[in-house]
Parts: C-alpha cells; sequence; structure tokens
C-alpha cells in the first residue's frame, strides 16, 4: 500500500508525524499503532515535543493579567468562555482569559500565568482531562472543573452564573 499527501485519490492517507524526521517516509494510521511500539520511537517523539515547545507562542491572558479568577479554555469552547469572561470584565471584576491551542506541549509559561490568579477554573465539554492534566503537570494547582458532558455547548450565562459562585 502506498501513502501520499492527503487528497491523492487511490492512495492510502499517511499520515505526518514526528517520526518522519527518524524514519524518512510517511506511516499510514493503521500501520503507526503496530509499527510505532518501542522505546525509540517514544524516546524520539518525546524529545521532538521538547524541541517543539519553543515554537509554542506564550499564553496571554485576555482582560485580567492577573486577578482573582483565571477561566482557561481550549478547543471549541473558545467562544463562550470568552463570551463570559468579556461579561465579567465588563463587570469591574479581575477576571483573565486564557484559551490553549496547543496541549502537547503546553506553553512553557503557562504555570507562571495561572500562578498570578487566586482560582482558575476549567470549563470543558468532557468529564475534566484537562483539569487532570493540569494538577498532574503543575503540583499545587487544583483547577476548578466546570464539565458538560451532555454533548451541549457551554453556555455564556451559564459560565458567568458559575464565575460569580466562585467569586
Amino acid at each position: 500500500m502506498r501513502c501520499s499527501r492527503p487528497g491523492v485519490p487511490g492512495i492510502a492517507q499517511g499520515r505526518m508525524s514526528l517520526s518522519f524526521r527518524r524514519y524518512g517516509m510517511y506511516v499510514p494510521s493503521w500501520l503507526s499503532v503496530v509499527w510505532h511500539r518501542g522505546s525509540t520511537f517514544t524516546s524520539s517523539e518525546a524529545s521532538g515535543i521538547r524541541n517543539v515547545v519553543e515554537d509554542v507562542p506564550d499564553a496571554e491572558p485576555f482582560g485580567a493579567r492577573s486577578g482573582d479568577l483565571c477561566l482557561l479554555s481550549w478547543g471549541g469552547t473558545f467562544g463562550s468562555v470568552r463570551g463570559a469572561a468579556e461579561e465579567l470584565v465588563a463587570q469591574g471584576k479581575k477576571v483573565g482569559h486564557v484559551h490553549l491551542r496547543w496541549l502537547n506541549p503546553l506553553p512553557k509559561n503557562l504555570g507562571e500565568v495561572l500562578k498570578r490568579f487566586g482560582k482558575v477554573l476549567v470549563p470543558e465539554v468532557n468529564d475534566g482531562q484537562l483539569a487532570l492534566y493540569l494538577r498532574s503537570r503543575y503540583p499545587g494547582l487544583d483547577p476548578l472543573q466546570y464539565n458538560r458532558i451532555d454533548g451541549k455547548p457551554l453556555k455564556i450565562s451559564a459560565l458567568v452564573a458559575k464565575a460569580s459562585e466562585i467569586l
């Protein structure tokens, strides 16, 4: 089976990963699960991620640079969380909003930014995986969770109410 870039008809889609540099070829998704099990790949992938962190932009809070509450979002929660942050800032509350575009690696200054706030709220449309990940990455940080697992989007009004309850 031949692999190619996406969009070439009749040829299987391949995935380009950090392993491309080591092996010099595209690896089909179905094969990568079997082929990439080994300490060589794992260590090369980890070192590649460590090198990429320099290219990930620093986390920049919207609203307050430090204060009482930081709303931390990622993925599709951006719009509702930013809307809630704008409303809370307009009410005069010291609230910041940081949106993560990369989860691995996280921005290198994220821990420093989060420590500037009294509390961190992580609204997620899942069981709270990001909050759990942050606890493991930043000991001493205990983000508050607002999880919605019914498949519906977060509402700005609900986030404003939750943030006001915390404040």
